[in-house]
This record gives structure tokens, sequence and C-alpha cells, in this order.
């Protein structure tokens, strides 16, 4: 199992380790790394919430409408990251 004791988490090889599993989940479960970015930011159950509401698609268009603002500006720096990466890495990174 993981250890998610204060202890655990406050190293940073292991935060880093949860992040990255998280992340993947994420991943996994939108099966899109802009609503992936912006439910690791403001969590999984607000980006469920504006999908259902319809305030927030599946395109990246939509992620504009992202109601929090630090996590509209969250999903546009990882975006950005992602293209600066892509370059490096073409064809380490998923779609």
């Amino acid at each position: 199992g993981i250890d998610y004791s204060e202890e655990a988490v406050l190293d940073p090889v292991t935060n880093i380790r949860l992040g990255c599993h998280h992340l993947a989940s994420l991943i996994q479960k939108y099966q899109n790394r802009h609503l992936a970015a912006a439910a690791y930011n403001v969590g999984h159950t607000k980006v469920d919430q504006w999908l259902e509401e319809g305030t927030i698609t599946w395109e990246l268009e939509s992620m504009k409408k992202i109601p929090v603002p630090i996590t509209q500006k969250y999903v546009q720096k990882v975006d950005k990251a992602f293209s600066i990466y892509s370059v490096f890495y073409p064809d380490q990174l998923p779609e």
C-alpha cells in the first residue's frame, strides 16, 4: 500500500511519486490532458460538476470558461509547458 502519513507526504521523493500517481489516474479517467490538469489543480469533483453542468466540455477552447481563474491559468501554463516539452520529447508524450 501507499503510505499517506504526514511524514511520508513531506518526503520529496514520496510526494513526487504520489503526485505522479494521482496525475496518471486523472489522465486515465478523463483521457484528456487539459481536463486532467484542471482536476489536478481544483479537484475532480469540480471538473465533473462543470462537465455535467456544461460549463466546460472536452474541447480545448472550453478551458477558457473554467470558472476558477487560478485553475484556468494553471491549465494554460501546463499546456504551454507541454508544447515546449513536445519539441524536445516528440515521441515520448501522450496526445
